[in-house]
């Protein structure tokens, strides 16, 4: 009889994730989070992933891409329960920053423009939140956390010193198109969900 393998729980910061290497790869979107995360663990079995992202909002009022995104949440939802979803608020403020490259008027004052900032609210609070209540309960053997933010180095180094647990992070920019390619659902998961098309290779 073989040993049983250690356990883990893997968080993932959804909109890194994204960002740092699905955003030009249509053909990667349709991506099986637990599929890529038991791939990159073989040697753990994978108790939850846990997956934390925001909301697509744009100014240019088209919806495309927020569909896209729901037909995507309802693909991970699928997976539960051994997948959960936690989304937090993509908020649009309105701000004046300087010109690049710089620039100066008649009365040599630095130039600036007004221009939209996209900014994610509440995802990174509720990745530290779920990480520290589950390591302080010894849940599993190891925690992964799958993002390069590196505002997350100082909650790493704490609870790894504080609690003792087994505590890894892997950054999204070092996944292979391979194991990206080889973890994507199925184009069709039921009657009612499949790939978007605008996803499709």
């Amino acid at each position: 009889m073989s040993p049983e393998k250690p356990t883990a729980i893997v968080y993932v910061d959804g909109l890194n994730l994204f960002y740092r290497k699905l955003s030009k790869r249509n053909e990667l979107k349709w991506l099986n989070i637990l599929d890529l995360a038991e791939r990159l663990l073989p040697n753990h079995q994978v108790r939850e992933v846990k997956y934390f992202s925001a909301p697509v909002k744009r100014l240019d009022g088209k919806t495309e891409s927020q569909i896209r995104q729901r037909i995507y949440l309802n693909a991970l939802g699928s997976l539960n329960p051994r997948v959960s979803v936690t989304l937090g608020q993509m908020r649009i403020d309105s701000r004046v920053y300087p010109n690049s490259p710089k620039s100066f008027d008649d009365n040599g004052e630095l130039m600036k423009t007004r221009v939209f900032k996209y900014e994610e609210k509440g995802t990174d609070v509720s990745i530290a939140t779920e990480i520290s209540l589950d390591m302080a309960s010894k849940l599993v053997d190891q925690f992964v956390l799958f993002s390069s933010d590196g505002d997350f180095k100082p909650l790493v180094r704490r609870l790894k010193e504080g609690l003792n647990c087994d505590l890894v992070v892997f950054d999204p920019k070092s996944f292979t198109d391979e194991i990206l390619e080889k973890s994507q659902f199925p184009n069709q998961i039921s009657t009612t969900l499949s790939r978007p098309r605008h996803w499709l290779n």
